[in-house]
């Protein structure tokens, strides 16, 4: 979920299935949406609720 030169929600949607396939827990996922929001507040939320359907 970290690349910094992808953030179309297609991409967005690769690396949060990645992230579960690895372990990474739902908690960890939305934490680092919280984060990312803090420090780039409208290119996150634009992208969140797409990492946030690839975990349901």
């Amino acid at each position: 979920m970290g690349n910094r030169h992808c953030r179309s929600p297609y991409c967005i949607c690769l690396h949060t299935k990645q992230a579960m396939r690895k372990g990474t827990s739902k908690e960890e996922i939305i934490e680092v949406i919280w984060i990312a929001s803090e420090m780039r507040e409208v290119a996150a939320s634009e992208h969140a609720a797409a990492a946030l359907d690839e975990m349901i």
